[in-house]
């Protein structure tokens, strides 16, 4: 038999050679569209085994699915014998280009069911690489991740190894690039893997060296397999100590903070107890007090995790914020702690104020105004730990609140002619004052501010408080009264009395321990005529207001100005300051030494009482009385 050859060719540009097999249901005359794998051709060869001729190799295509006009897809497979002769499917592409070997239902463009042998390189381009497999063996020694970067680092700013957990976060071993650092760790909270030294000393104590970025052992500080950290020189150490008795005196053992601590209060204990100490507030700045007028309540709070207080060698420690509603009575009320718990007691005697400063915690005094309901004044008394009982009463009672330095009046425009608002305003100058251990730094109060105003009322003498902005006087506030103030005791009542056309009005300025707005302003008692009688009327009046302690006993004159008032001024108070006798601009006292009982003073024209009334008595000469004069004894006149 001679070899079959079939050519098929063509001179056509547009038309190759092929061979058409033409399929369909149906007659030839007739025919019917091709349905879901009827077979539209194929080539089939055979060969001779000696007794017929078997197919070793087919290749077919099907139709997948019914053909029309505008649709008819094609499967094409490849079939091949084994050497038993067993012929079966080996390749398939299917009428979406899928390519499959080993599987006649490819998935993917290239689809293998069974082992692939790469014998060169396999490049992935695509954005991932997925397998299935359990286990990936590499034989090669190095897998590079990252690989082809062209910038300097990471451009992703991460490279590395995330493993699936399903509805658990996924795990990460990963390189970041922001701080060049492994890391592994859930997705999101990745730690960086820590590194050691190449060669790290045998059985010493590891420690981290940040400029290095890696841990490092120490030679000096070792750990010798015996339950021992032992120093290079010295004893080792084999525990660290709870006991609080230290009673085990021992070299092996170091105590803990807790220990220590437990053991120093013990020992501390029985003098403490002794001697009722310490009492007071470690640290005033770890709390802060508030007054709530609307349901008359102090507080203090934490402004940390928490405060201590001391009573008499007590600790107590509050996280929380602690409170007291005071009584509803006029007057000071003192804030105390007493065994871990707020009180309140209004108008304490001298021995009971004396009993709150040795025995209690003192946080606050403060004045309560039945009739407006409100706290006019609010006083910071947080006093440390360090000053005994005793010591804090007797600086109390005798020296009370101490002037430091500044708090000068500034921008005094004094004489001038009423007609202006500045004539009838002053600043205060920044300055501290002390409470004993309390030092309060005063800040700068503009002219235009204006200071609290306080003075009595009723016949009771209770305390009232106004304020008047951009001034520090005060008009009685009735309708039709137009000049200034002073606060007069009628026989009967304290009340705010309008001053004589053309006469004088002190007003004293005060330092305090008033927590929010500790310099204040107290409406002068008297009028006065004369300007001479103003300046002396001013001592009295200061010794009368500090001697009262009645507003708070924590208050230290500061200065007192002379006012002028006129119903023709034209400025809005109908007042100017005017200088005194000596041409001040104010009566100083920040310089003077005074008492709750007298005024001691270096300064000859704030003397009293000296005036004589017969001759050999002792004349003090002002410049207002001067002109008048009398000499006895030589018969002149």
């Amino acid at each position: 038999m001679s070899d079959l050859k079939v050519k098929v060719s063509s001179n056509t540009q547009d038309n190759g050679a092929y061979l058409t097999g033409d399929r369909s249901r149906g007659t030839q005359e007739s025919p019917i569209a091709v349905t879901t794998n009827d077979t539209l051709g194929g080539l089939i060869i055979k060969g001779y085994d000696g007794s017929s001729f078997r197919s070793s190799l087919r290749i077919k295509a099907i139709a997948s699915g019914t053909w029309d006009a505008t649709s008819g897809g094609t499967e094409i497979t490849i079939h091949t014998a084994n050497t038993s002769g067993d012929e079966s499917q080996r390749l398939t592409i299917n009428q979406e280009g899928l390519v499959g070997i080993g599987t006649a239902s490819p998935s993917y463009l290239l689809d293998v069911g069974g082992d692939l042998h790469i014998s060169g390189s396999l490049y992935v381009d695509g954005s991932s690489f997925v397998t299935l497999t359990e286990i990936v063996e590499i034989e090669d020694n190095v897998i590079v991740i990252n690989k082809g970067e062209s910038g300097s680092g990471v451009s992703a700013g991460t490279a590395g190894i995330q493993i699936d957990r399903g509805s658990s976060t996924d795990y990460q071993i990963i390189f970041q690039e922001s701080d060049d650092t492994v890391r592994i760790g859930e997705l999101g909270s990745t730690q960086a893997i820590a590194t050691r030294e190449d060669s790290p000393t045998d059985t010493g104590v590891a420690f981290w060296n940040t400029s290095n970025g890696r841990f490092e052992t120490s030679s000096s500080i070792t750990f010798d397999g015996n339950s021992k950290l032992n120093l290079s020189t010295g004893t080792g150490i084999n525990e660290f100590s709870i006991d609080g008795t230290l009673a085990g005196d021992s070299d092996d053992a170091v105590p803990t903070e807790k220990a220590v601590k437990t053991y120093v209060d013990a020992s501390i204990a029985g003098p403490l107890e002794a001697l009722n100490e310490p009492t007071g507030f470690p640290n005033r700045t770890d709390s802060e007090i508030a007054f709530i007028d609307a349901s008359a309540m102090l507080t203090i709070s934490p402004t940390g995790a928490s405060f201590s207080i001391w009573q008499m060698g007590t600790e107590y420690t509050f996280t929380e914020t602690q409170s007291v509603v005071i009584s509803n009575n006029e007057g000071m009320h003192a804030v105390y702690f007493d065994e871990g718990i707020l009180y309140d007691i209004v108008n304490p005697t001298g021995p009971q104020t004396a009993d709150l400063i040795t025995n209690k915690v003192l946080v606050s005094y403060l004045y309560w105004d039945v009739s407006t309901q409100s706290a006019i004044y609010v006083g910071e008394e947080r006093h440390g730990v360090i000053m005994d009982g005793n010591t804090h009463s007797y600086l109390h009672f005798v020296n009370g609140l101490r002037y430091m330095n500044g708090l000068g009046l500034t921008d005094i425009l004094a004489d001038e002619s009423g007609d202006v608002n500045t004539h009838a305003q002053f600043g205060v100058s920044s300055g501290a004052a002390r409470d004993e251990d309390i030092y309060y730094t005063i800040s700068t109060i503009a002219s235009t501010t204006g200071l609290p105003i306080y003075y009595r009322t009723g016949a009771n003498g209770y305390w009232a408080k106004v304020t008047n902005a951009g001034y520090s006087v005060t008009k009685t506030g009735t309708g039709g009264e137009d000049r200034l103030a002073y606060n007069q005791w009628t026989g009967a009542t304290w009340q705010l009395t309008e001053v004589t056309d053309n006469y004088h009005v002190l007003c004293h300025v005060f330092a305090t321990t008033e927590k929010d707005l500790p310099m204040i302003a107290i409406v002068g008692r008297s009028q006065y005529n004369l300007l001479a009688t103003a300046r002396d009327g001013a001592e009295t009046e200061i010794r009368e207001i500090f001697a009262e302690d009645t507003l708070s006993p924590e208050i230290r004159p500061i200065a007192t100005l002379i006012f002028q008032t006129k119903e023709n001024y034209g400025n809005t108070m109908k007042a100017r300051v005017v200088t005194t006798p000596d041409d001040d601009e104010y009566i100083d006292w920040r310089s003077e030494v005074i008492e709750r009982v007298s005024i001691s003073t270096s300064e000859h024209n704030a003397l009293s009482g000296l005036q004589g009334g017969a001759p050999g008595e002792y004349y003090h000469v002002i410049a207002g009385t001067q002109g008048s004069v009398a000499f006895w004894g030589t018969g002149n006149n």
